[in-house]
């Protein structure tokens, strides 16, 4: 027994290929979580020079070990089937220029987001929460 070409491909709107989108295909959709696109636009914002994660403050520091340098930076992604949005807080190391540095950070996880999963990153807001003049995960030297 031939299959027709009909019988080959359903006219579902499911399964029908969208030209647009790489995560839609004949065979099904691919969804990208969240969680995936946070942990994606965090590690790409801390590859940039001078910017890090906020340091945890007052009882946070107390009660909490100290963290992993190389930790993404928190996110919050919004995703759809072809969109993302993210939403981050950063530290930028004073004196960097924090205009530039917050515009080489949104390039860089726009472009690693999309370059990843597919999605096209419609904006990043950014949240500069700090501006640290030393390293927060560098112990200080205690003077004797």
């Amino acid at each position: 027994m031939t299959l027709t070409e009909k019988d080959q491909e359903p006219d579902t709107p499911l399964l029908r290929a969208s030209a647009t989108s790489p995560l839609r295909t004949g065979r099904g959709i691919t969804t990208i979580a969240p969680a995936v696109v946070e942990k994606i636009a965090g590690r790409a914002a801390t590859e940039i020079d001078g910017v890090g994660v906020v340091a945890p403050a007052g009882l946070r520091k107390l009660f909490s070990s100290t963290p992993d340098p190389d930790t993404p930076a928190d996110a919050d992604a919004r995703v759809g089937m072809e969109r993302a949005s993210v939403a981050m807080t950063i530290s930028i190391m004073y004196p960097a220029p924090v205009r530039s540095t917050s515009s080489a950070v949104r390039a860089a996880v726009a472009q690693r987001v999309e370059q990843y999963t597919g999605l096209h990153v419609s904006w990043v807001d950014l949240t500069v929460a700090q501006l640290p003049t030393v390293d927060p995960w560098k112990p200080r030297r205690r003077v004797e």
